[in-house]
């Protein structure tokens, strides 16, 4: 069975979000992925990094149910370098 992304609690938190509140969400997994890759790159890392690429990112969004106008504006922030920002 393929394991699920999302709780279905968080899944239904996650649709009452505000678009600023899953745009900080989805940053700090892409940060996180970011982080991680890194540290396996420069020798640091344990093994486990899971390489998050732009396409997987769209994918989990996709699989957690997210309406498909907030996926694309959080993915033009993220690409874009913008997922720094503070809300």
């Amino acid at each position: 069975m393929k394991k699920k992304p999302l709780s279905f609690n968080e899944y239904k938190m996650l649709l009452k979000m505000p678009y600023n509140a899953v745009n900080v969400w989805v940053s700090s997994i892409y940060k996180s992925g970011y982080n991680d890759c890194q540290n396996e790159i420069f020798g640091e890392g344990d093994g486990t990094a899971y390489i998050l690429d732009a396409e997987r990112l769209y994918q989990i969004l996709q699989d957690a149910g997210i309406p498909q106008d907030k996926i694309d504006a959080v993915m033009e922030e993220v690409l874009n370098g913008d997922y720094e920002r503070q809300y």
